[in-house]
C-alpha cells in the first residue's frame, strides 16, 4: 500500500536584494543580446544608453513577474517569454527600427529572412 503524499512545498520569496539582482542580471542579458550582439544602433549618445538600460530593467522585472505568476518552467514557456520580450523591445525600446520599411519587408522579417 502506497501512502498518499501529504506534504505541500511552498516557495519562499526571495529577499528584496536578491530579487533585484536577478532582475538586473536578466536586464544585462537583454542588453547584451539585443543591443550589443545585434547592434541595432551603434551611434547612440550616452543618455540614450541610459534609457535603454532602464527600459530593459523594467522589461526584465515585468517578464520575471509574468514567469513567476504563470509558473513558466519549460522550454515552450521560455520561448513564449522570449517572443514577448522581442515584441516589447521592438515597440518600446527601439521604436525607430520597428516600422522601418514595413511594406517591403513584411513577409521577409516575419519569416526570418
Amino acid at each position: 500500500m502506497i501512502a498518499p503524499m501529504t506534504t505541500i512545498t511552498t516557495l519562499t520569496p526571495l529577499p528584496p536584494r536578491a530579487a533585484w539582482l536577478a532582475r538586473l542580471l536578466l536586464a544585462t542579458l537583454f542588453v547584451f543580446c539585443s543591443e550589443i550582439i545585434l547592434w541595432t544602433n551603434p551611434t547612440r549618445p550616452l543618455f540614450e544608453w541610459l534609457r535603454v538600460l532602464l527600459l530593459d530593467l523594467a522589461l526584465a522585472a515585468l517578464l520575471l513577474d509574468v514567469a513567476a505568476r504563470f509558473r513558466v518552467r519549460d522550454l515552450p514557456g521560455a520561448m513564449l517569454l522570449g517572443g514577448i520580450y522581442g515584441m516589447l523591445n521592438g515597440l518600446i525600446v527601439n521604436p525607430d527600427t520597428t516600422l522601418l520599411d514595413v511594406p517591403r519587408t513584411l513577409f521577409s522579417r516575419a519569416f526570418g529572412g
